[in-house]
């Protein structure tokens, strides 16, 4: 009887014994949950990061190669210095869209925005030029007389409700101001897609508040767009994997 009371005695103890250690090794499996978790958190974080600056410095070299395609070239200044007529400057216009594939090209003048001569691809060259306008009113209600725009040299993406722009614009002159459009194609988009290893990079309207987006404003500075892609994955679930594995061999 003493003998069976001893080892329920022990078997008692040995019980209490292990409870301690049982909640140590759960607070320990909690704390590496809670640092794994953490830890895949900022790797996610730190891919959208990456993203989203992979996306935007593509796009800014694409408007800087661009505005240095404007700067470099002297035909549209000659053009203006030489003070031709409407017809004569928009063929030389229409020329300078051809050997640098634009779909849209004016002069306009920066005493009072009025459009000196324009060119483009026939079927967009009138919305083309109503999103311009667009911009040279705006730009009219920047600057500090109300008769002349504000217009600088400067390049950037801008979106037209139906697609991505790459904008471009450079003073010509005292009194012009070049306004270059080319578009960024279904192609192009496909291009960055692969170069940048960013999976379906597409265009998509309205906005979200995904981490793996970006707005595009439009001409009149609003956004009605958005760049998407698919996050990669790929970092975070092997850290999960790498995670979950440790759990297990604990």
């Amino acid at each position: 009887m003493n003998v069976s009371k001893n080892r329920a005695t022990k078997a008692h103890s040995f019980s209490l014994s292990i409870i301690p250690i049982a909640l140590l090794i759960a607070c320990v499996l909690g704390a590496m949950t809670i640092l794994a978790n953490r830890a895949t958190s900022r790797t996610v974080e730190q891919g959208y990061e990456r993203e989203r600056r992979q996306v935007n410095q593509s796009f800014s070299f694409e408007a800087d190669n661009l505005l240095q395609t404007l700067i470099r070239d002297e035909t549209i200044g000659d053009s203006f210095f030489g003070q031709r007529n409407r017809e004569t400057l928009e063929k030389t216009l229409q020329s300078f869209s051809r050997r640098h594939s634009l779909d849209y090209i004016g002069v306009f003048s920066r005493i009072d925005g009025i459009a000196l001569a324009e060119s483009g691809e026939t079927d967009i060259l009138a919305h083309r030029a109503a999103s311009v306008r667009l911009l040279v009113e705006n730009s009219k209600m920047r600057s500090v007389e109300g008769s002349t725009i504000g217009i600088g040299r400067e390049a950037r993406i801008v979106q037209d409700g139906q697609g991505l722009i790459v904008l471009a614009t450079i003073p010509v002159g005292r009194s012009g101001v070049v306004i270059a459009t080319r578009p960024i194609s279904s192609v192009a988009m496909r291009r960055f897609s692969t170069m940048l290893a960013i999976p379906n990079l597409r265009l998509i309207m309205g906005t979200r508040n995904d981490p793996n987006s970006t707005p595009i404003p439009s001409f009149d500075g609003n956004t009605r767009m958005s760049v998407i892609w698919d996050a990669s994955s790929e970092a975070a679930d092997m850290l999960k994997e790498l995670a979950f594995y440790g759990l297990i061999a604990t």
